[in-house]
């Protein structure tokens, strides 16, 4: 199967994409961030449109941050739910069992 050439790849690319690729240059090859520096030249963006681009692109970094402290934070809730629910049926305790955890033990056997 033949390869796509990097130039029509990035000739697909949105203006943010390319301007992501110029800000985080140590995620690339030196081969693709001389391509992309050009593909941003041949489409003679204005200033204005850079910084517009930018934003679009801090907002998406913004939510992706945002998506990943949501993920955190489930992930260590039902981390504590497990822990907990262990620490409810194993069969050495700590202390002696109250009446209410008896009751609920039983009804989580039966």
């Amino acid at each position: 199967m033949p390869s796509i050439p990097l130039e029509f790849f990035f000739s697909k690319m949105s203006n943010a994409e390319l301007l992501h690729v110029l800000e985080y240059p140590g995620q690339y090859q030196s081969e693709a961030l001389s391509i992309a520096t050009s593909e941003l030249e041949k489409r003679s963006i204005t200033a204005a449109e850079i910084q517009a681009n930018k934003l679009i692109l801090q907002q998406k970094e913004a939510a992706q941050k945002k998506q990943a402290t949501q993920r955190k934070a489930v992930e260590e809730k039902i981390k504590t739910k497990g822990n907990n629910l262990l620490d409810f049926i194993h069969p050495i305790q700590k202390e002696t069992a109250t009446i209410e955890k008896s009751i609920q033990l039983i009804v989580i056997v039966f």
